[in-house]
């Protein structure tokens, strides 16, 4: 509702369909600025829908902040180190970037602000996991030791390819749709954009929850043979591999919310995660998780490997 005060207040109200608030509103105004005289002593006002919208971020701009320090505060308790504390709170501005150049679309804000909410929590989480577990430049993940060993004098066309360049293309191919949601979508908030956000908080707190119980039990156990089978590990084998799946899914559904379809390109990405995760990631962990824990084989056999429903033991 588009409110000009003069004399006596005077109400034009109109309504927005088929693209979102936020850029409607802009052009509006635009247009106002450019044709139209107010009389002397009068002003506009925006009031409604947008009007509430303006007021929610003006209070996310206090909110968050202060949400951004605490969380500082309590990593540098967890760390013990600012330097951790600085490596974990880095993605910070990475994300800021990010979104200030997705402001200079037409898509919804709200939106924006939903997938920007989920990916920040999500590099929040995968930054401090990585910062917990690091122990120094001369650390090599076990998979990369195997992957030499067996690949020999085919190591570095290997590494260059199957470690680095393909899981990059994965990742640039399930971020496709981020630029439907963040720049060309011109859907509406609907009913997805909530569900998305519903499976994108669930499926970073499952991998959280899932890294500290996993951390604890390293810190507790009195041998490495031991099997986690407690927590959300006595739901499923692999928790974190779930979260980092319902994550992607997330990335997807707000990108079908702001256009209303999902092409090839948008499903490749998020298929070849799942898949990547579901054939590859954890047969290979398995395998080593069998050789190293007698006691896994009876866990595997009472387990499922991500979701009940699924056959994949």
């Amino acid at each position: 509702i588009l409110l000009i005060m003069w004399m006596f207040p005077l109400a034009i109200k109109f309504s927005v369909r088929e693209r979102d608030l936020g850029s409607a509103i802009r052009e509006a105004q635009d247009k106002i600025a450019e044709q139209v005289q107010l009389p002397p002593g009068s002003h506009m006002e925006w009031v409604g829908e947008f009007g509430n919208l303006q007021d929610a971020i003006r209070r996310l701009s206090i909110v968050v902040p202060i949400s951004l320090a605490l969380i500082g505060v309590l990593l540098w308790f967890n760390f013990g180190s600012m330097t951790d504390t600085l490596l974990a709170m880095s993605v910070i501005p990475m994300a800021i970037v990010g979104y200030l150049i997705s402001l200079q679309s037409d898509a919804d804000v709200i939106r924006q602000l939903m997938l920007a909410l989920v990916i920040l929590l999500w590099g929040f989480r995968l930054t401090i996991n990585w910062a917990y577990t690091w122990s120094g430049l001369d650390h090599v993940d076990w998979r990369y030791v195997n992957l030499q060993a067996k690949a020999g004098i085919l190591w570095w066309p290997l590494s260059f390819t199957g470690v680095h360049l393909y899981p990059t293309l994965l990742v640039f191919l399930g971020c496709i749709p981020m630029y439907h949601a963040l720049v060309i979508g011109t859907q509406p908030i609907n009913g997805f954009d909530y569900l998305a956000l519903a499976i994108g908080l669930t499926s970073v707190w499952l991998e959280f929850q899932s890294d500290r119980e996993l951390h604890r039990f390293r810190q507790l156990r009195r041998s490495r043979t031991e099997v986690l089978d407690t927590g959300l590990w006595s739901l499923c084998r692999h928790p974190n591999y779930l979260g980092e799946i319902g994550v992607w899914v997330a990335v997807l559904l707000f990108g079908y919310a702001a256009v209303g379809y999902a092409d090839y390109w948008m499903l490749s990405g998020s298929i070849a995660m799942i898949l990547l995760f579901t054939f590859v990631s954890i047969p290979m962990i398995e395998k080593k998780l069998l050789e190293d824990k007698p006691g896994y084989v009876d866990y595997k056999a009472r387990s499922f490997s991500l979701i009940p429903l699924s056959r994949l033991r």
